[in-house]
């Protein structure tokens, strides 16, 4: 799990969900991880995982996302 630079709580519920590594969260996708976990703890995970999930992917910061991949993630997020 050291590779998934993302506060000790997120690493905390991504390992609960079988996510480990970079390579796992690519498998899974960040919607597709995010659902997971969010499986687990329904009242706890929000969107703000959700964005994170997609910086790792992208190498970038969450709050680095264009507004248009953070739209598309949100719409989502809200179609599940």
């Amino acid at each position: 799990m050291t590779d998934l630079r993302i506060g000790p709580k997120s690493r905390q519920w991504l390992a609960e969900a079988g996510i480990h590594t970079l390579e796992d969260l690519a498998l899974f996708g960040a919607l597709g991880a995010w659902q997971r976990v969010k499986s687990i703890h329904p009242r706890e995970v929000s969107l703000n995982l959700l964005y994170g999930l997609q910086g790792l992917l992208m190498g970038c910061a969450w709050n680095e996302l264009p507004p248009a991949v953070k739209e598309g993630l949100k719409k989502s997020a809200e179609g599940l």
